[in-house]
């Protein structure tokens, strides 16, 4: 996809977006509120045309938002008053460009078998966005725009939903571009981010260097682990050769995956100096120390990707750190969190 934006309404701010994604990328928009995303999703989806607009998919320049490559979908829905579940699935399968997608399996996934013959509107916010993602996704088109489409779910149901977005684009090859601002879907689902300030954008190839440069929010690592077994009642995966430990989630196989750990649940530890509570041990080499928030901001090699940990200043003196030397970096189970599994290798 490639688009190129330009639009100077009449005493307002100017909107400039350019910028080209390969097909089947997974994009983070990143951005304050207000800074323009949905309004590039908008452009993006055909909706909006005013300016200078180009917009490039498979379906050709500025095709119109019906016959575009491209779904959009929001965090309020449109719902046909007059259908049931079933009628409003049924009407999106006329469009559909994909056979054999495992609509059934997702249905299940997303708790919306059971609402099949509810009035779409008797359903609540959380049950429109799922019965929306699921109409979208049964269109089969190469491009998903999820614009705070899972503003309305948490905890198990917005894993259930991030885990069917990941099949589908999996199985179809599909793109994805994601607003949320839940933290958590734009670690499973995406690898880059396309950062969003004032009506203008620049991308930036990873997605995990954008997170963390985003001012007041919580430093986390995602790191790329291989799942194995569980293990003394943990899922044991593998973190450049050392065993990671994780609570065991809902779905799971063997192969990559993604967690997170905020860099503030990371104990630094010396030879035998050991926490019993911290299951998770994992030798480390200090890259880098320097000062963050009046406390001190660790950057640790494990293998080749990097962990960060952010200690109090009394303990990095206590410890005596320096760049280069060989610590053991410690948390708890419960302190890392499970962002899925990928289907190929990678680098976070």
């Amino acid at each position: 996809m490639k688009f190129f934006i330009h639009h100077q309404p009449s005493g307002l701010t100017s909107v400039r977006f350019e910028g080209e994604f390969e097909a089947g990328a997974r994009v983070a928009l990143l951005g304050h509120s207000g800074a323009g995303k949905t309004t590039l999703m908008r452009y993006l989806s055909g909706l909006e045309r005013r300016g200078s607009v180009r917009i490039e998919t498979g379906a050709g320049k500025n095709p119109v938002p019906w016959r575009s490559d491209v779904v959009y979908l929001h965090q309020s829905p449109i719902m046909f008053a007059h259908h049931r579940v079933e009628q409003t699935m049924a009407f999106a399968q006329r469009f559909a460009r994909q056979e054999q997608l495992p609509i059934r399996r997702w249905a299940d996934m997303l708790e919306l078998t059971e609402l099949w013959s509810r009035p779409c509107t008797e359903l609540s916010g959380g049950q429109q966005q799922r019965v929306a993602l699921l109409r979208g996704l049964m269109t089969g088109k190469p491009w998903l725009l999820l614009d705070e489409a899972f503003s309305a779910l948490d905890g198990a149901r917005l894993l259930r939903a991030c885990d069917v977005v990941e099949d589908f684009c999996r199985l179809t090859g599909a793109g994805l571009i994601l607003a949320s601002h839940q933290d958590r879907p734009q670690r499973i689902l995406c690898n880059e981010a396309y950062v969003v300030n004032h009506l203008s954008g620049q991308h930036e190839p990873n997605l995990f260097t954008a997170l963390n440069r985003r001012a007041g929010e919580p430093r986390k690592t995602t790191l790329k682990v291989e799942a194995e077994h569980t293990e003394h009642g943990f899922l044991r995966t593998d973190c450049g050769g050392v065993p990671l430990y994780v609570a065991v989630p809902e779905r799971w196989r063997e192969g990559s995956a993604r967690v997170s750990i905020a860099a503030g649940d990371v104990s630094i530890a010396i030879g035998a100096e050991h926490q019993t509570s911290m299951v998770n041990r994992l030798p480390v080499n200090v890259q880098q120390i320097s000062d963050w928030e009046g406390r001190v901001l660790l950057s640790l090699s494990i293998g080749s990707q990097t962990l960060e940990a952010i200690i109090s200043k009394f303990s990095a003196e206590r410890l005596a750190l320096q760049v280069h030397q060989p610590v053991f970096a410690e948390f708890k189970v419960g302190a890392v969190e499970w962002n899925g599994q990928i289907e190929c290798t990678e680098s976070v």
